[in-house]
């Protein structure tokens, strides 16, 4: 009778799993163990399959959209277009999709990242809408603190500079095409003169939007 017990109580457990699995919130499932924020690219459109996300006439919609889109498991992205004040959202992220990023005016675009082992709300509070602003082919000439191999993802790579403790991580460079992760006390509004666009170069610049 005890083995029999046991035997179902085996069984049911995985289901149990699943089910907690299936109710957690929407950005928990996306981010299971870690924290979800955004990423912002400033000027760009991504030219992919989207569905319309909201729309106020004469309105500011970044937040709600971002809001929106963070609890929305099928809104893995979206953009805002600040001339007709409305956002449509994407299923996908640019993540090997660089060449749908096309340069567009007064239009941003947002891209979730899930951030594990971080404490976010220590490091970058409550309020903070997005950790990083990302710019495409650009860097910081001679400025790098740190350089790291062997790095798989962005993200991986914006992890690295929020839990930098030798020195205040200001930015940080992915180069894609090396798996670099450069990381810098200092960012293009602190070293202007330094900030190097560079096209075709594989190389991101994020901005760390949480140092003080």
């Amino acid at each position: 009778m005890k083995t029999r017990l046991k035997s179902q109580m085996c069984r049911i457990r995985p289901l149990l799993l699943l089910v907690a699995l299936v109710y957690l919130p929407s950005s928990s499932a996306q981010c299971f163990g870690g924290t979800l924020t955004m990423e912002k690219t400033v000027g760009m459109a991504f030219n992919e399959p989207s569905q319309p996300l909201l729309s106020k006439q004469d309105a500011a919609v970044t937040n709600e959209c971002n809001s929106v889109c963070k609890n929305n498991p099928q809104c893995s992205s979206f953009s805002v277009d600040f001339t007709t004040s409305s956002c449509v959202s994407f299923d996908r992220t640019s993540e090997g999709r660089r060449r749908s990023l096309t340069p567009k005016a007064a239009t941003n675009y947002y891209e979730k990242i899930c951030l594990r082992g971080v404490d976010y709300n220590l490091l970058c509070g409550q309020e903070r809408l997005w950790a990083f602003e990302r710019v495409l082919d650009a860097y910081l000439e001679g400025f790098d603190n740190k350089s790291v191999p062997n790095i798989d993802s962005r993200a991986e790579c914006l992890k690295l500079c929020l839990t930098e403790t030798d020195f205040a991580c200001r930015s940080c460079e992915y180069d894609l095409t090396r798996r670099i992760c450069r990381l810098s006390r200092e960012d293009r509004r602190t070293k202007p003169n330094a900030f190097v666009a560079s096209p075709g170069s594989l190389i991101d610049y994020m901005e760390n939007q949480c140092a003080r």
